[in-house]
């Protein structure tokens, strides 16, 4: 540890002094307290430094969620290493590609076969976890210190990116952005936040830590239930969902009113909610809280509070704590503060791609209302012109979306000849029917120029679910050349 480094007391030995007989993790009904978890991160952290892992080597962690993932990736960060966390759903050549370009000198996959020849650390190398038994002979080293500067994590960029980037996040990032959430919606001793995104996505990583700074429990979810069933069993009390994940919660007929017996707060991230999705939720009230955020920034940037609802419901809401943002004069959302990631990892080193004030561009563009809140429209770069006329794809996906049939709606360019551009729509329609063309293309006329009418109207494609929150455009946009010839 350099004598430049900003240094802070460790905040989970903090949690286990301050919590310490308060729940931190739930699995299968069985509870690890602060003072476990933190033993049991210590216990990774002194095991893996045995195996010659040093202070600033990077892990790959390539898993799918289990109850020893929160204290492998909290042991890695403890000794001072990186937690590169990569989705177990990438083809084994692109994770080993992206793990070698940000020179990770081992890696974490238990039970993936692929990785056998890397000789990977296994779970059992670093770590025998019951959950509900902490063995007497356990030596535990506290931890009274930690380096806010220094690199704790990379995550890569998902959706708008034809490749994801790594985004550098120090531990300061991540301890900023959870102080600013919790104070915004508090998450407390005695509450239970739902594990439903994976840790691999900025959006599951970023509950770790606020679990950690206001003494509430993470609950990891049982695979062979339901998102509603986990959620009664477990009297779990917050919950992070994308789109999908709140259509099928609120589809889930029998457990549906019993949800909101326990719920505190359900945070929305990770793309565009159909208006016709958040009035179904507010009729069944559930507690909503919109939010705008970024990998580069370790999670939300802005959102709503609890008076702004049913007040404000088409907006993500005003800066957290520790944010700052304005509109570009091409409306573009800029982003600025201590939760701002460190850079992107490239294979030549780390960029830093923020201007001569510090803003990063975030490439989004929306606009502030008169109270500060924050309504994005689409992203810049899939904006692109028809005939001399600008056409947002944003905008049109949204209004497919308020027919009742349309789950999902995806909007990309397709070259044409007389016009440069045109767009084409791909629809997920309820039951996967195939979508009634006429009388879509008679829905958007009442509501869209002509010029914005897409010109075909394409059923969604089966091969989507590669483990990303968002779909990716380029998938689409290359299916929609392959369909129009």
């Amino acid at each position: 540890m350099t004598s430049s480094e900003k240094i802070m007391p460790c905040p989970l030995s903090v949690a286990a002094t301050k919590f310490c007989n308060e729940t931190a993790l739930i699995v299968s009904n069985k509870a690890l307290n602060y003072k476990q978890y933190d033993q049991l991160v210590s216990r990774v952290a002194n095991n893996l430094k045995k195996k010659n892992i040093q202070t600033g080597d990077r892990i790959a962690v390539v898993t799918e969620l289990s109850p020893e993932l929160p204290v492998i990736i909290m042991g890695i960060i403890r000794l001072g290493a990186t937690a590169c966390l990569l989705s177990p759903r990438l083809p084994a050549r692109a994770i080993l590609e992206y793990a070698r370009d940000i020179d990770c000198m081992q890696i974490i996959a238990p039970g993936d076969t692929r990785f056998e020849k890397l000789s990977p650390i296994s779970y059992e190398d670093i770590l025998i976890i019951r959950l509900h038994l902490i063995r007497s002979d356990d030596v535990y080293i506290p931890y009274d210190t930690c380096a806010l500067d220094r690199e704790a994590t990379v995550v890569w960029t998902s959706g708008s990116s034809a490749r994801p980037k790594a985004v550098v996040h120090t531990y300061g990032n991540h301890y900023y952005s959870a102080l600013g959430a919790n104070k915004n919606m508090p998450f407390e001793p005695g509450d239970r936040w739902l594990l439903a995104l994976p840790l691999y996505h900025v959006g599951g990583l970023s509950i770790l830590f606020r679990a950690i700074l206001g003494g509430g429990a993470v609950s990891i979810p049982e695979k062979e239930k339901s998102l509603a069933e986990n959620i009664i069993e477990n009297k779990i009390t917050h919950l992070s969902l994308v789109a999908t994940q709140l259509y099928r919660l609120l589809e889930d007929k029998k457990n549906i009113k019993k949800i909101g017996k326990t719920l505190k707060a359900v945070l929305l991230g990770g793309g565009p909610f159909p208006k016709k999705l958040i009035d179904k939720a507010v009729a069944y009230e559930l507690s909503l809280y919109r939010s705008y955020g970024l990998t580069e920034t370790a999670s939300q940037v802005t959102t709503t509070g609890r008076a702004d609802y049913p007040l404000k419901p088409d907006t993500s809401g005003r800066p957290l704590e520790y944010r700052e943002i304005k509109i570009s004069e091409e409306n573009e959302i800029l982003v600025r503060g201590v939760v701002l990631f460190k850079g992107y990892l490239e294979s030549e080193g780390l960029s830093a791609p923020f201007d001569s004030d510090g803003w990063f561009h975030t490439g989004d563009i929306g606009h502030i209302d008169s109270d500060g809140c924050l309504t994005v429209t689409g992203r810049r770069d899939n904006r692109f012109i028809s005939g001399g006329e600008n056409i947002q794809p944003e905008e049109i996906e949204n209004i497919l979306c308020q027919r009742d049939d349309i789950l999902e709606a995806m909007v990309v360019p397709v070259a044409n000849d007389e016009f440069g551009y045109r767009p084409v729509a791909f629809v997920r329609i309820k039951d996967n029917s195939e979508p009634d063309k006429i009388k879509i293309t008679e829905f958007l006329e009442k509501h869209l120029p002509r010029f914005k009418i897409p010109d075909y109207i394409y059923s969604w494609p089966e091969n989507t679910d590669t483990g990303e929150l968002k779909a990716r455009r380029k998938f689409f946009t290359d299916e929609a050349r392959r369909r129009s010839g």
